[in-house]
C-alpha cells in the first residue's frame, strides 16, 4: 500500500511540473495535482507509520485516510466514464444552430489550443452543413478589458476560415460554461420566438391547389466543444432548452488531457450539486 501511495505522489508531481512547463504555473487550476499528491502522500506516511509501529498509530485513523482516498478515486473513475461516454459522438447533420463555447484566449490575444479545435471543428461543420447558423460564446475574463471578448475573437477566426459572419451570432457575457449555455440559449429562445411567428407557406397542394401555411417546426439544436467537455455542456444545455442537444465533439489537447479529465469530472461533481444538469 504503501508503494502504491508513493507511485500516486510521484505521478501527481511529475504531471504538475509538466503541465507547468506546458501552460504556466496558475494556469487551469494546475494546481489540482498539487491537492491529489498531498492526499496521497499523507496516507503514503499513515500507511508508513504503522508498519513501523502500530502502537503508535492507530488502526482505525489509517483505515479512514485509505477509506477517504479510495472513495475519492472511485467517484472520480465514474464520473470519468462519463465524460468519456461524450467523446465520440457521430455528429447530427443539417442542423440549425450550434453553440460554439468559448476557452481561454492568450496574453497576446491569440486562441488557445482548445480554442483552436473547437473553431477548427466548427468550420469543417460548417463547411459540410451550409445552412447551418453558430452561436459563438464568450465573453471577457477580468485579466482581459482591453481585449475583445472570446465571441469576436472567435468570429474573427470563423470569418478568416471563409464562414460568412451572416452565419454567426454572438454572445459577450457569459464568463464559464454554465454562463456559455443559459446565455446562448436565452439567444435561441429568442430567434425561435422569433421564427414561430413568421407565417410558413409551402406550395400548392396538388390535389386542391390551395396555398397551405404549417407551423414552424422545433429549431435542431447542437453544442460544439472539445470532447471531454462534452458531456457536462450537452446535458446543462438539454435542462435549459428542455430538448435533446446533439453533441459535436472537437479533439482534445494531448499533453493537458488526463488534467483536462480530472478537472472536469470536479466540474461536473460540482454543477451536479448545484442542480445544473
Amino acid at each position: 500500500m504503501t508503494i502504491f501511495f508513493m507511485a500516486g505522489v510521484l505521478f501527481c508531481l511529475l504531471y504538475w511540473f509538466l503541465l507547468i512547463l506546458a501552460s504556466g504555473v496558475t494556469a487551469g487550476q494546475n494546481w489540482i495535482w498539487l491537492f491529489f499528491a498531498a492526499v496521497f502522500l499523507v496516507n503514503m506516511m499513515a500507511a508508513a507509520m504503522y508498519r513501523r509501529d502500530p502502537s503508535k498509530t492507530p488502526l482505525w485513523l489509517v483505515t479512514a485516510l485509505h477509506t477517504m482516498a479510495f472513495s475519492m478515486m472511485a467517484v472520480l473513475l465514474v464520473t470519468g466514464i462519463l465524460v468519456a461516454s461524450a467523446l465520440h459522438q457521430e455528429p447530427e447533420r443539417n442542423l440549425d444552430y450550434v453553440m460554439v463555447l468559448g476557452a481561454e484566449i492568450r496574453q497576446d490575444g491569440q486562441v488557445s489550443g482548445s480554442l483552436k479545435r473547437r473553431l477548427d471543428a466548427a468550420a469543417a461543420y460548417a463547411a459540410e452543413n451550409p445552412q447551418t447558423k453558430f452561436i459563438l460564446s464568450g465573453g471577457k475574463g477580468k485579466a482581459a478589458a482591453e481585449r475583445p471578448p472570446e465571441a469576436q475573437i472567435m468570429a474573427d477566426y470563423l470569418t478568416a476560415a471563409g464562414i460568412a459572419p451572416g452565419r454567426l451570432m454572438l454572445e459577450i457575457q457569459s464568463r464559464n460554461t454554465y454562463e456559455n449555455i443559459i446565455y446562448s440559449a436565452a439567444l435561441l429562445r429568442r430567434v425561435e420566438g422569433e421564427v414561430a411567428r413568421r407565417p410558413h407557406i409551402l406550395p400548392k397542394s396538388p390535389s386542391s391547389g390551395k396555398i397551405i401555411q404549417a407551423e414552424a417546426r422545433p429549431m435542431r439544436i447542437g453544442v460544439l466543444t472539445n470532447g471531454y467537455h462534452l458531456y457536462r455542456a450537452q446535458h446543462i444545455a438539454e435542462k435549459q432548452l428542455g430538448r435533446k442537444v446533439s453533441g459535436i465533439p472537437a479533439a482534445s489537447p494531448v499533453l493537458t488531457l488526463v488534467h483536462a479529465y480530472f478537472r472536469e469530472c470536479l466540474a461536473l461533481l460540482k454543477d451536479k450539486f448545484l442542480g445544473r444538469l
